[in-house]
């Protein structure tokens, strides 16, 4: 009976023991992706903005939409076979940082997980330059109208308040303070090449109203 009561006990402390251990490696991985996935949707969005002349410091952007921002950039900025590449050698540094009981080995695994930080901050890039210029094209932008109260009016550049009355300002980005706009003048030939475009910083309180432009919708076809 003791035997038995005593092999019971090793089984179950074995059990014990891998599920914990299944716990810490989950824990390594997700770890080790979320700093990847943060740098990445920082990144973009630090170089999207930068494109404009937006500081992204000044812009109060929750922490959580820089993770959000990474899932558009690892569906479509990598490669399936860069994805999948680096799965992989996150899950291995995951395997070896929670095996290795030496501080050296545990150093030296750290610092190679530094390697992935060139990939992610390139298909960040690509993906902020690539989007900056098709937002400049007038795709998936959203033309902006505002309404300047009599005051302010009188304080701003008169290229703006013409390209408002124009209606070819776009709207980049609000926040509880600021509204940006951008005014994108056309090329001067078809196909030419895009002539210096105007970011704009705009004090919500000295706009009454913003009228903004949302894109053409097909009507869905009915079920026959």
């Amino acid at each position: 009976m003791t035997h038995g009561a005593s092999t019971s006990g090793q089984s179950t402390g074995q059990d014990e023991s891998s599920h914990a251990d299944l716990t810490a490696l989950a824990r390594n991985v997700a770890f080790l992706a979320s700093i990847y996935l943060y740098f990445m949707g920082w990144a973009y969005l630090y170089l999207y903005y930068r494109h404009f002349g937006v500081a992204l410091l000044g812009l109060d952007i929750p922490v959580g939409f820089f993770f959000a921002y990474a899932y558009p950039i690892v569906t479509t900025g990598l490669t399936f076979t860069n994805a999948v590449l680096a799965l992989i050698f996150i899950f291995m540094m995951a395997i070896a940082i929670h095996n290795s009981k030496r501080f050296l080995v545990k150093l030296l695994m750290f610092f190679l997980t530094l390697a992935l930080f060139p990939l992610s901050f390139k298909a960040a890039q690509d993906s902020a330059d690539t989007n900056a210029i098709n937002f400049r094209q007038g795709y998936g932008a959203r033309a902006v109208r505002l309404t300047f109260s009599p005051e302010a009016a009188k304080s701003y550049p008169r290229e703006l308040i013409e390209a408002n009355e124009n209606h070819e300002l776009f709207l980049l980005l609000q926040t509880k303070e600021r509204l940006y706009v951008v005014h994108q003048p056309p090329p001067l030939t078809p196909r030419g090449e895009l002539p210096i475009a105007s970011t704009y910083s705009i004090e919500s309180d000295s706009v009454s109203l913003a009228d903004v432009d949302l894109t053409n919708v097909s009507p869905k076809e009915q079920a026959k």
